[in-house]
């Protein structure tokens, strides 16, 4: 069953940078992304992300290291039932 994983990143080129990494990976391994939502949020360039691209949510996390400066994503990725966009500074 597929889950969605929401997650905030510092800026929507972040996103673009993890979205091409999934997409490489789709071409290796099938990968497909079955949802995708983004949300500006207000005051801040933030952006909160909702994906569901089939894998689990450790797998995000370590496609989302092999992105250049990755680390509001990584800390603040959690299945969306469970997201509360504070980070978890250890990770």
């Amino acid at each position: 069953m597929n889950k969605i994983i929401k997650f905030r990143a510092e800026c929507l080129k972040d996103v673009m940078k993890l979205l091409k990494r999934l997409l490489d990976l789709s071409e290796i391994n099938g990968l497909k992304i079955h949802h995708l939502q983004l949300h500006k949020m207000e005051g801040i360039p933030d952006v909160e992300c909702e994906i569901d691209c089939g894998i689990a949510l450790d797998t995000l996390r370590l496609v989302m290291e092999r992105v250049r400066d990755s680390h509001v994503m990584r800390q603040t990725a959690e299945y969306a039932e469970n997201y509360t966009s504070k980070r978890n500074y250890s990770l």
